[in-house]
């Protein structure tokens, strides 16, 4: 399985949802996600995320998510590299 790199766009943290954004070739594609698909970090806004695209019957879904934190909008690279290594 491979996993997708996007950001988190945005978080509804009350609603438990959120969307990423993905771009690729100048094209931006969007994914659902959800609160019961993270597997590890907290979606905050801009956030490095790492997951593996699905879709369902409302569209693109991202599932297994693996959120790298973010301190002052800069990816940490050592989480980053751990979460690399991982795959």
């Amino acid at each position: 399985m491979y996993k997708e790199m996007g950001r988190v766009n945005y978080w509804k943290v009350d609603r438990g949802y959120g969307f990423i954004h993905v771009v690729k070739n100048g094209l931006l594609f969007k994914y659902f996600l959800h609160a019961s698909n993270i597997a590890s970090g907290n979606p905050v806004k801009n956030a490095l995320v790492y997951f593996i695209p699905s879709s369902n019957s409302k569209g693109p879904l991202a599932t297994n998510a693996e959120i790298v934190d973010v301190q002052d909008n800069k990816v940490s690279t050592a989480a980053a590299t751990q979460t690399l290594g991982g795959e």
